[in-house]
Order: structure tokens, then sequence, then C-alpha cells
């Protein structure tokens, strides 16, 4: 079973995409928070195999994803942003993020690169 982590201040969106992930068995969410800031504590204590962020700012996304991956670097790590701007997604890349995804994809796109991820295809 794959441990999920969501943190996004979108509970709507954060909402959605748990409760597509909970649809497949072999994913479990582990946990959820609205305060990015407070993702990289209790990422450390939960021990997700998958962190999903969601952030409006992409300037702390960056700052927050360098921290997490220091903080436990065997994590995986998608990033998801408001719109697709191309230099961001090359910035978030070089902080150890593993994939950047535009809010407005559907669930489902999220879940399967989730899969391919985990070696579930």
């Amino acid at each position: 079973m794959f441990r999920i982590f969501l943190a996004s201040s979108d509970v709507a969106f954060c909402d959605g995409l748990r409760d597509e992930f909970q649809r497949e068995a072999e994913f479990q969410v582990c946990g959820q928070t609205q305060d990015v800031v407070d993702a990289v504590e209790m990422i450390l204590h939960l021990d997700p195999d998958l962190v999903v962020l969601n952030e409006p700012s992409p300037p702390k996304s960056a700052l927050n994803v360098a921290k997490l991956k220091s903080a436990a670097p065997g994590v995986t790590v998608f990033l998801v942003l408001e719109s697709s701007d191309v230099a961001i997604e090359r910035r978030a890349l070089a902080t150890g993020v593993d994939a950047v995804f535009e809010k407005n994809e559907e669930y489902s796109v999220l879940l399967l690169n989730a899969r391919a991820i985990c070696g579930l295809d």
C-alpha cells in the first residue's frame, strides 16, 4: 500500500483528490493539511510515499519542497500549480519535485501518474 499525503490551502481540491485516491485499493491517504508550512513536520511523522503539494505561491513552493526533500529525501513530491509556467516548473524540478501538474487537470491525471511512479501500471 502506498501512503499519500496531501497539502493544499484549497480544501475542495484536497478533498476531491483524497476521494480519488481512496477509490483505489493500492493507495491510502495518511494525512492532509491546509497549512503547507506544517506539512514538513507532519510528513516526517507520517512517513508517506508520495506528497501532493498545491500552493498558490510558486516561490514559496520551491522553498517548502527544498525543506521537505532535505527532511525526507526518499519521498516523491508532486507539485500542483494554478497554471502552467515553464520557468516555475523548471525551478520546481530543480528543487527536487518529481512531477508538476496544472490544477485544472482532472484528478485522474494525478492518479495515473502516481500509479506510474509507484510502479502500479
